[in-house]
């Protein structure tokens, strides 16, 4: 599975939604579409301001989050310690 594999998904997702071609969307986005289909079918080479603009267009962000399992300190932190 591609690592953006959700990402794109949720692209693909977003565009459908708003009853866009390809075509229609990477025009819309200032994409070529060529680029934009590279883009969605997870094509490695695509570069990443392609993404950004996609995102951008469809009203999409992207959140990080720290690899791994919170700790017991950590979730105190985030939720409080009730116990």
């Amino acid at each position: 599975m591609h690592p953006l594999s959700p990402i794109l998904l949720e692209i693909k997702t977003a565009r459908l939604a708003k009853g866009l071609t390809q075509e229609d969307f990477a025009r819309a986005a200032g994409i070529p579409r060529r680029t934009y289909q590279r883009l969605e079918s997870g094509d490695p080479g695509t570069r990443i301001d392609t993404l950004f603009r996609a995102l951008n267009a469809l009203g999409l962000t992207i959140k990080t989050a720290p690899r791994g399992r919170p700790t017991l300190d950590k979730l105190s932190e985030l939720y409080g310690n009730d116990t």
